[in-house]
């Protein structure tokens, strides 16, 4: 467009002059149109001559259409000296004739030179110039006219066809020019971006400072190093370039090591020359070696050696790039002393360390393992083994522990199964473990310990049986007590002297106190043995919570507390043993009472959501302490231990709730702050796939 509009004002003059001069032509040749025809072609040239200003005003106005103003200009200037060449033709005057065709050549072949950029401008111009003239002739009578005629029509095609391979050579000379001129300047942006590069490079190289790096030439000399090899060799780069080779940085005795080692049977290599050779036929060269820097500094390092190349034939040079190892190396001996004191303290306590290979699906036993297993020690185990010479009652839970520890679901292993020997003995053991990841989540190794707790389990045992027993012997004797000392206390044997009756209520107390451990601590014997079975029902949970709030009113009143429901408890159905349910709701219930100020009022709510069912009772009291937050659930554990304790209590209740929550498929827990606390335990709803579960566990559902 803009060679186009160049081409325009000298086109515009040539017209002028061209008219002028046909204008003075006809006039003698006694046209009487001339002064029409020269007035349609000064209004076409002073229309294109307006067009030609406003392009140079407003060129960069994309709004308007330039290329079409001037197609339509270009096809008015043609039309404009076609039909005037009709206006003004003389019929029977062959000379004037000629004379107008030669003029309408002239000024369709000038209009070509400007116009022939755009190949639908110079046709719209040259057709509607030169074909009216040459239809006019062959319709004027005459041989001569009519050959005239032909000729004009035969110029219209030749000088049509001239326009548009003039308009191609302009094209393809305008698109050459402009690849010559981005290729100029995409060569100048790929210097400036090489040395851009070449910049940023070495200030990359420079700024890791934590590796060394050196080139080197073909020989091994030195030609660059970066900051990090300056800090760790203790000299400048100006010390060293082109004045050292790389095998006087390194310890000349390691050095001949190494040579040794990449020689071959056939070819003994020495030095420096050792280390380059070997890069070169392998591709890169990785060793450990020390290097020996300004007043012989000595660094441990990691060295890798690459050659550079120009291309796959030629050698450009080398590239040494080394990290100081040393804190690493002081590291990996610590810690290969710290696994031989974990594997010693993992020894004397009797315990075997396993390690699987998940990958590779390979299995490592230590020694204190394969005693544990009962294996030989040429046995080369693997998990299928392992899950083999577990009791065929445990197998499966113990592989689907295994299986949930490997997929995530568990943070780590932890689990207890028997073994039987190939003896037919049987033992117990626990086994824990931890996984390791990849990036990408992906279980890659299972690291872990097994120990033998058969004699363990048998003095548990032991133990549990001599408690149970003990606390059955005792049971009868304590009822027979405590009846004895109800009916004197009540006066029975008569009347007591008042210090008599302080001294036998405070026995008939401490008496129920005992009888409440001994009934605690049976149940919790039952439960952990799982000798305890529960005629587990479908109830309505609200009609459960209601219940256990009537039995323990007069407990909280005579403790000065109330219990309030401040929603609606939910309607929900639950498999539960509506006795051990109002056993786990008389722990919290009467742990509330106890612990909150007198007038206070204890919250109690059952919500259902998703499937699940939460029962929470919340006090106001000053909280559970941080210290014994952790042990709230173990056995005989209190907040206040002392004999002067105010609260009097087994230390069972909760750990015996637990037990029995967690029996019932559910969760127990509690949120604690200055306050108060709530107690709140989950059960699922009683079509939920963990309570049919459940229930068929405790096989006895009604």
């Amino acid at each position: 467009m803009q060679l186009l509009f160049a081409g325009l004002p000298s086109s515009l003059l040539a017209t002028l002059v061209l008219l002028t001069l046909t204008v003075a032509v006809t006039h003698l040749a006694g046209a009487n149109h001339a002064p029409w025809a020269s007035v349609c072609i000064v209004i076409v040239t002073a229309a294109r001559l307006f067009l030609w200003l406003a392009y140079r005003r407003q060129a960069q106005r994309e709004n308007i259409a330039w290329s079409t103003l001037f197609l339509i200009g270009s096809i008015a200037a043609g039309a404009a000296w076609g039909f005037g060449a009709v206006m003004v033709f003389p019929a029977g005057n062959v000379a004037a004739q000629a004379f107008i065709a030669f003029v309408i050549a002239g000024v369709s072949a000038g209009a070509i030179t400007t116009l022939a950029v755009d190949k639908r401008t110079a046709l719209g111009f040259v057709l509607p110039c030169v074909l009216p003239l040459s239809i006019r002739l062959l319709v004027e009578p005459g041989a001569y006219s009519a050959t005239m005629g032909i000729m004009v029509a035969i110029y219209a095609v030749v000088i049509s066809a001239a326009a548009v391979r003039l308009s191609q050579h302009i094209t393809e000379n305008i698109v050459l020019r402009m690849r010559a001129s981005e290729q100029q300047r995409a060569q100048e942006r790929s210097e400036r971006a090489l040395a851009q590069a070449n910049h940023r490079l070495r200030d990359f190289i420079d700024a890791a400072d934590h590796v060394a790096i050196i080139a080197l030439d073909n020989h091994g000399m030195i030609s660059m190093m970066n900051r990090g090899a300056e800090k760790m060799l203790g000299y400048a780069e100006q010390e060293l370039a082109g004045k050292l080779t790389l095998e006087l940085l390194l310890d000349a005795d390691e050095l001949h090591d190494m040579a040794g080692e990449l020689s071959t049977e056939g070819r003994q290599l020495f030095g420096l020359d050792a280390l380059l050779q070997y890069s070169l036929a392998t591709g890169t060269l990785r060793h450990e070696c020390t290097f020996v820097g300004k007043n012989d500094q000595r660094v441990l390092v990691d060295l890798v050696l690459t050659p550079t190349r120009a291309d796959a034939e030629t050698v450009t040079g080398f590239l040494a790039t080394a990290i100081d190892i040393s804190e690493r190396k002081r590291a990996a001996e610590a810690l290969i002393r710290m696994n031989q004191r974990f594997v010693l303290a993992a020894h004397s306590g009797g315990m075997g360390i396993w390690d699987w290979d998940v990958v590779a699906d390979t299995l490592t036993w230590d020694a204190r393992t394969y005693e544990i297993y009962g294996a030989p020690r040429d046995l080369k185990p693997d998990v299928n083994y392992m899950l083999r010479a577990v009791h065929p009652d445990d197998a499966e839970r113990a592989r689907n522990e295994l299986m949930a520890a490997l997929a995530g679901k568990q943070p780590q292993l932890r689990t207890t199964f028997r073994i039987t020997y190939p003896t037919g003995e049987e033992r117990v053991v626990s086994a824990s473990g931890l996984t390791l990841r990849n990036a990408s989540g992906r279980a890659v190794r299972m690291t872990g310990l097994i120990w033998d707790i058969t004699e363990s389990r048998r003095v548990e045992r032991m133990k549990n049986e001599f408690v149970a027993t003990v606390s059955h012997e005792l049971r009868t004797p304590l009822t027979s007590i405590r009846g004895s000392l109800g009916l004197v206390s009540a006066g029975v044997a008569g009347a007591l002297p008042e210090r008599a009756a302080s001294l036998v209520n405070m026995a008939l107390n401490n008496c129920e106190r005992l009888t409440l451990l001994i009934n605690d601590i049976l149940d919790m014997e039952k439960l952990e043995s799982e000798k305890q079975r529960f005629d587990v029902r479908r109830m309505d949970v609200s009609e459960l919570v209601n219940r256990s709030l009537e039995d323990n009113a007069g407990f909280a009143q005579s403790l000065s507390v109330h219990f309030v429901t401040p929603e609606p408890l939910c309607h929900a159905d639950v498999l539960v043993d509506p006795d051990r349910f109002l056993q786990v709701m008389a722990n919290l219930l009467s742990n509330a009472s106890k612990f909150s100020p007198a007038g206070a009022a204890i919250e109690v709510t059952a919500r259902c959501h998703q499937g699940r069912v939460r029962v929470s009772v919340r006090d106001y009291g000053k909280g559970i302490p941080p210290e014994f937050q952790s042990r709230i659930f173990q056995k005989f554990s209190q907040a206040d231990s002392s004999d002067s304790r105010s609260r009097a209590g087994t230390g069972l209740g909760l750990a015996i709730s637990r037990a029995i929550v967690e029996r019932l498929g559910g969760h127990i827990g509690f949120e604690t702050g200055p306050g108060g606390t709530t107690f709140y335990f989950d059960l699922p709803d009683a079509d939920s796939l963990a309570a049919q579960t459940m229930a068929l566990q405790q096989s006895n559902v009604s």
